[in-house]
């Protein structure tokens, strides 16, 4: 396995720290070189299949944007619903931690002159999973997602390890008080193991995104049609999210079997799309009438 090689340049960072912030062509750059585990660099696969364009990206113009999903969670189906209005979003925060440590033999090196940033990785990620049960009476979640170690060997200590982690909680100060904890912990894992913690990206999304017209219309239409639906808080990322910043959003749930999703098991039959098809069908139409 390649050794993992995502972070902004020195000298760019050396001039983001000068001037206070990193730019938006910092961010592309960034992005741009993020290598996959398999030694794919993403710019270099954006050319290869012909997506690397040099024209900037922006956004249409658009009335407004509605979307239909699957609820990805158990609340519709264990109640029997049809159909889930999504009135906001759990406010959520992620995290892409970089651990530097350094390689040694893992017979004679000594335990207080060890700097394992895997180990520093494994701690980072299990105090994450450790926050979110802290919250998880009120339905506060926090996720270890992910650790990527290098080299990763049996007899050698890693140099690097990189992790993905995120907290959501349908509060939103409590949701900045889990991602502060998750902050401080990252930095509290790498001195726990001899490593210093990069924070490479964080990021965040959810809250009260969705227009309360859209969603006033949608109740509507669920209640004209005679749906068995309830409000509900929409729990993972989605591209509604984003438009939202562009245009009036809306989304409709729909059950899934057990509310099993990201998994071979995720199931759903046609007859369970049917009542949020209509309710979205009839709101797009009354929205395009107004």
């Amino acid at each position: 396995m390649p050794r993992p090689t995502s972070t902004i340049s020195q000298a760019r960072q050396d001039r983001c720290c000068r001037v206070g912030e990193i730019t938006a062509d910092d961010r592309r750059d960034w992005v741009y070189d993020l290598v996959a585990d398999d030694g794919l660099r993403f710019e270099d696969e954006l050319s290869r299949i012909g997506y690397r364009s040099g024209k900037s990206c922006k956004a249409r113009e658009v009335d407004s944007y509605f979307e239909l999903h699957i609820e990805q969670g158990p609340i519709l189906d264990a109640e029997g619903r049809q159909v889930g209005i999504v009135t906001g979003a759990y406010p959520t925060y992620g995290m892409r931690v970089r651990f530097e440590g350094e390689t040694a033999h893992t017979g004679p090196t000594p335990m207080d002159l060890r700097h394992n940033a895997l180990i520093a990785g494994a701690r980072f990620l299990t105090a994450v999973d450790d926050i979110g049960w802290e919250f998880a009476i009120n339905d506060g979640k926090a996720t270890g997602a992910r650790l990527a170690a290098w080299p990763n060997k049996p007899g050698i200590l890693s140099e690097t390890a990189l992790c993905i982690t995120d907290v959501r909680h349908p509060n939103p100060v409590t949701a900045k008080v889990m991602a502060e904890k998750m902050r401080r912990t990252a930095k509290a894992s790498a001195a726990m193991a001899g490593c210093i913690a990069v924070i490479e990206d964080e990021w965040s999304w959810g809250g009260d995104v969705f227009s309360s017209e859209l969603i006033d219309i949608m109740r509507d239409e669920a209640v004209r049609q005679g749906c068995n639906w309830c409000e509900i808080q929409s729990q993972a990322g989605h591209d509604a999210y984003h438009l939202a910043t562009y245009c009036p959003t809306a989304m409709i749930f729909t059950p899934c079997k057990g509310g099993i999703t990201h998994n071979n098991k995720e199931s759903c039959e046609p007859e369970d799309f049917i009542a949020g098809l209509n309710v979205l069908l009839h709101a797009v139409v009354r929205r395009t009438d107004r």
